[in-house]
C-alpha cells in the first residue's frame, strides 16, 4: 500500500528502498536531515498532489506521521 511512499523518500534521501522501514526518521536515518526534511515534504506534495503548512512539516518528520497524513485526507498510497 505504501511502497510508493517509501520509494519516494528512499530516492530523496539517496538510499536503497529496503533501508526505508516503517519506523524511518530522521533518528534512524542520518540522511534524513534538515534539508531533506524539505525535500522530502516537497516530494510528497508533489507526488500525492497535498499541501501541509508550514506547522505539518515541522511536525511530519517521520514515515509513519506522514503516511497517516497522507492517509487523513483521503489520498490512496498506492
Amino acid at each position: 500500500m505504501s511502497d510508493r511512499l517509501k520509494l519516494l523518500i528512499a530516492t530523496i534521501l539517496e538510499l536503497p528502498l529496503e533501508s526505508i522501514g516503517d519506523d524511518a526518521s530522521p533518528m534512524t536515518l542520518p540522511n534524513w536531515d534538515s534539508v531533506k526534511q524539505m525535500d522530502v515534504m516537497l516530494g510528497v506534495e508533489d507526488e500525492f498532489n497535498v499541501r501541509f503548512d508550514e506547522e505539518e512539516i515541522s511536525a511530519l518528520t517521520s514515515y509513519a506521521s506522514i503516511k497517516d497524513a497522507i492517509s487523513s485526507r483521503g489520498v490512496a498510497l498506492t
